[in-house]
């Protein structure tokens, strides 16, 4: 019975070339739609999903208020808003600083480069981010003053094929950095991208009034304790603003907190770290790959 069901069909497909064939191109075309579709879709869902506590991690943000001209809603936060929301509750394991300055790097009397993802951070970014070390101690790279983290490209475009560690590069004609850690270049699937990571102690130690309230603006993450809820900070942060800003701007500001998962597709922020998608396009390509499909 099979064969006869297989002739018929072969005999039909051949009387009927060029239909069959358009048929085949058509069907071939939908196919590779819907899997080019389905790996897009897969990719902008999983956007951080590499960070192995990335459930835990979240990013304040900032919404001012200024008088006349409504409200300002920011990526960025005050520096001094880490350390306080680390010692106000104890929910909280670490917290991540990300101060971007673009710099003039120098390697000794060569030729400078202005460099847009250059970062200051905190200790604890190797133990919050899953960002992988190729060299160096991650809990001790950005621990001292005047020490930087390099990416491999970064390291090569610099240095070539010689090590970097213990290298010395020279920061906006002011100061010396160390190279004490080499990271893996940032997979395209995350929203931080950078170049060079220096230490938090550095950025203090050459500018001592950064850590304030209200001036330079930072990107501030929290890493939360295993099984800990973010609902109480949610909660407490009004009654944090007020007991702990100064009374001059605690009335103007209020902080949100964002999974760090949601940044990419659900974040439409002034100053985001890199632009954002919208889960709205992952929305229409679905239905385009199901109507494809169907």
């Amino acid at each position: 019975m099979f064969k006869i069901y297989f002739k018929t069909a072969l005999r039909i497909l051949i009387k009927s070339r060029t239909y069959t064939f358009i048929n085949i191109i058509g069907l071939a075309l939908g196919m590779a739609c819907c899997l080019l579709i389905m790996l897009y879709v897969k990719d902008e869902l999983n956007y951080d999903g590499f960070h192995r506590q990335a459930h835990r991690i979240y990013r304040i943000t900032s919404e001012v208020l200024h008088k006349g001209m409504g409200v300002t809603r920011s990526a960025t936060t005050p520096a001094r808003l880490a350390l306080t929301l680390q010692d106000t509750y104890p929910e909280i394991e670490e917290v991540v600083r990300l101060y971007p300055k673009n710099s003039l790097v120098a390697r000794g009397v060569q030729a400078e480069f202005q460099e847009e993802r250059f970062f200051y951070t905190d200790p604890a970014f190797f133990k919050v981010f899953s960002f992988r070390i190729l060299e160096g101690n991650p809990a001790e790279v950005l621990k001292a003053p005047f020490s930087v983290v390099l990416t491999e490209s970064t390291a090569k475009r610099y240095f070539g094929n010689e090590s970097a560690i213990g290298q010395v590069l020279n920061i906006d004609r002011k100061f010396d950095c160390k190279i004490t850690g080499i990271v893996q270049d940032p997979p395209y699937n995350s929203h931080i991208q950078f170049d060079f990571l220096a230490s938090f102690a550095t950025a203090e130690s050459v500018d001592p009034w950064i850590v304030n309230w209200e001036w330079p603006p930072m990107y501030t993450y929290i890493l939360l304790h295993e099984d800990q809820d973010i609902v109480e900070i949610r909660t407490q942060m009004p009654k944090f603003i007020a007991q702990n800003m100064p009374s001059h701007i605690s009335g103007q500001v209020s902080f949100r907190v964002q999974a760090l998962k949601r940044i990419h597709l659900y974040s439409h922020l002034e100053r985001e770290l890199t632009p954002n998608s919208d889960i709205v396009y992952v929305y229409i390509f679905s239905t385009i790959a199901f109507l494809f499909c169907s």
